[in-house]
């Protein structure tokens, strides 16, 4: 199974999108795969269910931490990291927005996820299981593409 059917599958059961992401990177990254998946928890439905930036998107964000972040509290040695990161997470950003149009949840979504009967009228319409699961294979897709570079 590779990142893209296990992050669905996980979707799926019940993990929101950022959870998906971050967690089928985590082992080979150095972090335990559970770690992440609690890191990510409250990134999910744009950032506590704010309709912000789109989990999947802040998954794949964290992903790219994880792959290029130092591994020491040296300031002088995270300077370089970050420029490198955040390079890295604007093309990310770029990319996602081509793909999503968007990179808010309630503008890639058509809803207000504050709204408690907006949502369960989502998912009865299956748009989290669309959209959402098309959301997180993108983010994947171009996180993997950005890490062989």
């Amino acid at each position: 199974m590779n990142r893209v059917e296990k992050a669905i599958e996980r979707h799926t059961s019940g993990f929101g999108c950022a959870q998906c992401v971050a967690s089928v990177f985590a082992e080979e990254l150095g972090v335990n795969e559970v770690i992440a998946q609690k890191m990510a928890l409250g990134m999910g439905g744009g950032l506590g269910r704010s309709g912000e930036v789109c989990g999947a998107l802040s998954g794949g964000i964290m992903v790219l931490g994880m792959k290029y972040g130092v591994n020491s509290m040296d300031g002088e040695a995270n300077k370089v990291a970050k420029e490198k990161v955040y390079a890295l997470d604007q093309e990310l950003i770029r990319r996602f927005k081509e793909r999503a149009g968007a990179i808010r949840c309630n503008d890639i979504l058509g809803f207000d996820m504050n709204d408690a009967d907006a949502r369960k009228v989502a998912s009865e319409k299956g748009v989290f299981a669309t959209r959402c699961n098309g959301c997180i294979k993108d983010s994947i897709e171009i996180v993997e593409s950005l890490i062989k570079d």
